[in-house]
């Protein structure tokens, strides 16, 4: 039996902070029996002469396909935070010399759930400000090392050690052997290809041809225009699997590359997967998604001219052992659901013949073709990315959606009902004519209204949207009423504040430009449904108002009392002035002119009444 190289790239960044004193580090890589869980001891001494008090900082930096386990020192767990994939730890004591500080941090690949890896790749930054040590010390079973892109010699019992002056930037990269495949990228417009590079010439022509002609038709298909993504043949464990979509990425055993025939419709049924996943969601029950998944797999791998005889004839001959619980299995297999389901299974003679995998898939791709089409793909498809709704892995009620999907978008129900794929479903449809109706009432309202102030009872609305298509049905009542009262109360609150904008408005005279500025304000706060702006304006409007028509009103009474003085006669040319000033809106100055004239009034009044008691003294001196 052939041997095939299985790579597996692990990127690992460590930067050491050296805020307190100079300090040696010794780093063993340990890694699980099935290559998959990580523990590095990283040991700290600080030279002598320094410390590192409790709570320093040290920092590693992890990739993006790893999660951690769990991290301690030798006195149980330690504190440290996440933050762009940069771990931080913090010592949980003092460090003094000679004593040593470890730190044991555990993680596992989540990326490629392969079980057989034997790439290792190991970058680090090492810094110090004197010939401070890195020592890495690797699995036993580490080869063909190289630093920085050379081999390192300096090896001894798979230790590796360098010096504060010796190297800025450690690149490390070390292999188990396990065969002989060289790998190879190939890169598509759509996807990169690897492959074992004994296969690229049979390979190559397949892919370009799912790159130039399968990936568009599924791109019009699902109306999606997709981003680059990796395909990449791996090593086939025990597990029964072919390909599979994960973490944006396709895994394909390597053992397919054998098969050439059936390599463009594995990858396009992983593609569909993959389409499936971006557009509706992750929450499709497996008889449906699976048997979209064989359609279009078939489909397209016909149009690009690879085409895979399937045996319907089981369809007749198994269709009566079919159970509801047969299907549920399935769904519990890869959801949590009822566990009680994977107890229920009764192994009939059908399941023993052909197999529960096979009749899985023969009967999922029959019921799916023929239950929709390609234009009802498209349009569910279209519908949720118009939404912004996916259904999720945990929604409830996945078979009720179905049927609901069915029944939206002109499909067939009477092929899954009778493969007992659906059975005693909710009827969700009224629940979706529900938010018809509320949508319809909240665009009435909107029509009745100057602008469009229901955003948010919208958004609130399309919640609900989500929820319905989650199975959530409490939310999705809950959201519906919402959003129906949010759009009334919205509305009567902007009926009033259009009423009080037209109020202050008509009300305005020359004499309030500042006014009707503010005025504008608020209208224009009104139009963008800023509500709360909209009356702080009007109340600043309101108040400057009454302060300009209390202006007017004490101008006015003291024009009049000035032409009613016979005094007034003197002062008419500025009197004239006064008016004109008026007719030109220009308050202030008439004020001010005003102003000057009563003023010149009183000081005549003074004068007056000065000569008149001056002339009654001197009457009173005379006469008496």
């Amino acid at each position: 039996m052939k041997k095939f190289l299985v790579v597996f790239l692990f990127i690992f960044v460590l930067f050491f902070e050296n805020s307190f004193g100079e300090t040696n580090i010794e780093i063993d890589v340990n890694i699980s029996e099935n290559y998959s869980v990580y523990l590095l001891t990283w040991s700290i001494t600080p030279k002598y002469g320094y410390y590192y008090p409790y709570g320093s900082e040290f920092k590693i930096k992890l990739p993006r396909n790893f999660e951690i386990i769990n991290i301690s020192d030798d006195d149980g767990e330690v504190r440290f935070f996440t933050e762009n994939y940069t771990l931080h730890l913090f010592t949980s004591r003092n460090i003094h010399y000679p004593n040593i500080y470890r730190f044991y941090i555990k993680f596992k690949e989540i990326n490629n759930p392969v079980h057989c890896d034997n790439e290792f790749y190991f970058r680090s930054y090492f810094s110090s400000k004197d010939f401070s040590i890195l020592r890495i010390n690797l699995p036993d079973f580490a080869k063909n090392i190289f630093v920085k892109d050379k081999e390192y010699g300096r090896v001894y019992n798979k230790s590796l050690t360098f010096y504060g002056d010796d190297y800025g930037y450690i690149s490390l990269f070390f292999l188990r052997d396990n065969g002989d495949d060289e790998k190879i990228l190939l890169n598509f417009k759509k996807f990169d290809l690897e492959i074992p590079k004994r296969y690229e010439k049979e390979i190559y022509p397949i892919a370009k041809k799912i790159d130039e002609n399968a990936i568009p038709a599924l791109e019009e298909t699902f109306n999606k225009k997709i981003n680059k993504t990796l395909i990449k043949f791996v090593p086939q464990p025990k597990e029964n699997w072919i390909c599979y979509f994960q973490n944006d990425s396709i895994y394909c055993g390597v053992g397919i590359l054998l098969d050439y025939e059936n390599i463009a419709e594995n990858i396009i049924h992983e593609f569909t997967h993959y389409f499936i996943s971006k557009t509706i969601g992750d929450g499709l029950p497996p008889w449906f998604e699976e048997g979209i998944a064989e359609k279009l797999g078939n489909e397209v791998s016909y149009l690009i001219g690879y085409e895979k005889d399937i045996n319907f004839s089981i369809i007749e001959e198994c269709k009566n052992e079919l159970k509801h619980y047969f299907w549920k299995e399935w769904e519990c297999e890869i959801f949590d659901c009822n566990s009680s389901y994977l107890n229920l299974s009764f192994v009939g003679k059908c399941e023993q013949r052909y197999g529960k995998e096979n009749m899985r898939y023969i009967f999922s791709f029959y019921a799916v073709n023929k239950s929709i089409d390609n234009n009802f793909i498209k349009s569910v498809s279209s519908f949720f990315q118009e939404n912004n709704i996916k259904i999720e892995s945990d929604a409830k009620n996945k078979n009720s959606i179905v049927v609901l999907l069915l029944d939206l978008f002109q499909g067939k129900k009477e092929f899954f009902e009778e493969f007992k794929m659906i059975e005693n479903e909710t009827d969700f449809i009224t629940y979706f004519k529900r938010f018809e109706e509320a949508k319809n009432k909240i665009e009435e309202i909107k029509n009745i209204s100057d602008f469009d102030f229901y955003e948010k009872p919208k958004k609130i609305l399309s919640y609900s949207l989500y929820y319905l298509f989650n199975g959530n049905l409490s939310e999705f009542e809950k959201n519906i009423n919402i959003s129906l009262e949010l759009s009334k109360s919205i509305m009567e609150e902007a009926n009033q504040i259009k009423n009080e904008i037209q109020k202050i408005n008509s009300s305005l005279t020359c004499f309030h430009d500042f006014v009707s500025s503010l005025i504008e304000e608020a209208y224009r706060n009104y139009a963008y449904a800023n509500f709360d702006e909209s009356i702080k304006y009007l109340e600043k409007a309101e108040l400057e108002k009454s302060i300009i028509d209390k202006r007017i009103k004490d101008f006015n009474k003291t024009f009049s009392e000035i032409k009613e003085n016979f005094l007034g006669n003197i002062f008419s040319n500025d009197l004239k002035d006064i008016e004109n000033y008026i007719l030109e809106c220009n308050l202030e100055k008439a004020e001010k002119k005003i102003y000057e004239i009563d003023k010149n009034i009183k000081i005549l009044e003074i004068c007056l009444f000065a000569v008149l008691v001056t002339f009654l003294i001197l009457v009173f001196i005379k006469y008496y």
